[in-house]
Formats: structure tokens, C-alpha cells, sequence
């Protein structure tokens, strides 16, 4: 009876300890992924912030009179560092239309959602978002829309600060932001001017403009071949009255780079500066 005691306390302690030995191992594996996760998330984020240091550095070297999709900054390839790989894009924002402007750019905002085949309707639920009252147009949307959501939150009713913003705006969703071909973060921006790019406006944004599908396919092709350089040579190419539209200089771009390290780590860093005087307008880590 004593030895069946003895055994039984001999086989609780081995239980114990083995229970232990697996707890104190299962706890190293759990810290060493932990650690090993915040190494690779440094790495990348430093991988991350290297190439917006070399977005930096080609925008402010750019000593080329007009901006066009020939130069550098616009035909940058992915490149490795560090035992990781960076990926660095940038977008003239000048070649796009101001969301923030609609007073003045409705018609072509219209025109724009015809040519991506998205409702007219959806133009009135943007004005009333920007708009600065509460009275909404005919297939709009304002306060009393907003609070009656499940997730109610108000009307903004001021400008844009980030083209992300349109989601929250009835009827849109994440497809017609974000679609890789027709997503209005392509053709819409918060940032530029008057003018648009001739050499940098995507060819929707030129149709838009212009309620011209061959004329802006000739643009097209003539940038491809040679970039426009100065006002005079939009203005022999269009029509008088089109030549104030456009422009060939940029001032706005946006930022974004990926630090990588395989198989699965990743890092990315938005921003949107002024390119003369250098001004961070956006920055964002994701």
C-alpha cells in the first residue's frame, strides 16, 4: 500500500514537471515569435521609411522644366537593402481633378462618373457632404440620413482631408474607391490646383476634361512620343479655350512605400507632399 502511495506521488511529480517543461517551452516559443515579429516589424518600417527618403530625393532633384511619366520619380523599380525589398510609387496628384473644388469642377466630375460608369447620384451626396448647410439635393445626403445609420456619425459639411474620407459618404463603397482600374482614388485628389497635368492626367481624367475620347487618346500618344514642356505647346495642340485647363508642371505628389521581408512581413508608409517649398501634407503608417 505504502509502495502504490509512493509510486503514485512519483508519478504526480514526473506529470508535474512535464506539465511545466511544456508550459516553459510553449512560454520561449511564444516570447521568441513575439520577438522575433517586433524585429521584423522594425526592419520593415525602417525598409518603409527608406524609400520615402528616396521619393524625397528624386522629387527634390527633379530639375526637369515640366513633369511627365518619362522622368525617374514615375519609373522607380522595386529594390533590396538591408536583406529586405522596398517598393516606392509615386502619383502626381496634379494630374488629378480636385474632389475639394466641386463648385467649380462639377460638370467634369459628372462627366468622370459617366465615363466609369458610376451613378450621377452619387455627385449629390458628395456636394452635400462638402457642402457647408444641411439642406439636401435630390439624390443627396445630410444629417438626418447619416444619424439614421446603424453606426450613425454626421454630415461632415467642409472639404475633404483625405480622399479615404469618400467611403463614409452614402453610396460609396470600397470597390468604387479602390478598384485598381476604375477606383476614384486615381482620378480624385484633395491637394492640386486649378490646372491639371497634361502629361500625368490618366486618360478618364483627359476625357472628362475634354468630353473627348479621341482627342484625349491623341494626348496620349503624343506624351508618350514627346511630353509637353510649356503652355505654348498645349496651346498649339487644343483649342484656345482648353489650353487654361491644363498645365505641365507639378508641385503635389503622393508617397508610397513598402519595406519587405519575406515571406510575409510588410510595412507601408503613405504621404503626400509639396514638392517646392518640401511640405509633408500627409503622412500615414500602416
Amino acid at each position: 500500500m505504502k509502495q502504490g502511495f509512493i509510486l503514485f506521488l512519483v508519478l504526480a511529480m514526473i506529470s508535474i514537471l512535464t506539465i511545466g517543461v511544456v508550459s516553459y517551452n510553449y512560454w520561449i516559443r511564444t516570447k521568441s515569435v513575439f520577438a522575433n515579429n517586433a524585429v521584423f516589424d522594425l526592419k520593415t518600417s525602417y525598409l518603409a521609411k527608406a524609400g520615402i527618403n528616396y521619393a524625397f530625393f528624386l522629387l527634390q532633384n527633379d530639375q526637369e522644366p515640366s513633369d511627365n511619366l518619362n522622368e525617374d520619380w514615375a519609373r522607380i523599380e522595386p529594390f533590396t537593402l538591408g536583406g529586405g525589398k522596398v517598393r516606392v510609387k509615386i502619383t502626381d496628384e496634379s494630374g488629378k481633378i480636385n474632389i475639394n473644388r466641386f463648385k467649380e469642377n462639377r460638370t467634369i466630375l459628372c462627366r468622370l462618373f459617366d465615363v466609369l460608369e458610376l451613378e450621377s447620384g452619387k455627385i449629390d451626396a458628395i456636394a452635400d457632404w462638402i457642402d457647408a448647410d444641411n439642406i439636401p439635393l435630390p439624390d443627396g445626403a445630410e444629417n438626418e440620413y447619416y444619424i439614421s445609420l446603424k453606426h450613425p456619425y454626421f454630415c461632415k459639411n467642409a472639404p475633404l482631408d483625405t480622399i479615404g474620407e469618400l467611403i463614409m459618404i452614402k453610396g460609396m463603397d470600397r470597390k468604387i474607391l479602390d478598384d485598381e482600374e476604375k477606383g476614384l482614388i486615381n482620378f480624385l485628389t484633395m491637394t492640386s490646383g486649378n490646372e491639371i497635368n497634361i502629361n500625368t492626367a490618366p486618360s478618364k481624367v483627359l476625357e472628362a476634361i475634354l468630353n473627348n475620347r479621341a482627342l484625349s487618346e491623341r494626348i496620349i500618344s503624343q506624351r508618350e512620343e514627346k511630353p509637353f514642356t510649356n503652355k505654348t505647346e498645349i496651346k498649339d495642340f487644343l483649342e484656345p479655350t482648353k489650353t487654361d485647363l491644363f498645365t505641365c508642371e507639378s508641385n503635389v505628389f503622393s508617397l508610397e512605400s513598402t519595406g519587405i521581408i519575406p515571406p510575409h512581413y510588410q510595412k507601408k508608409i503613405k504621404a503626400i507632399i509639396q514638392k517646392n517649398p518640401l511640405k509633408i501634407l500627409y503622412y500615414k503608417v500602416e
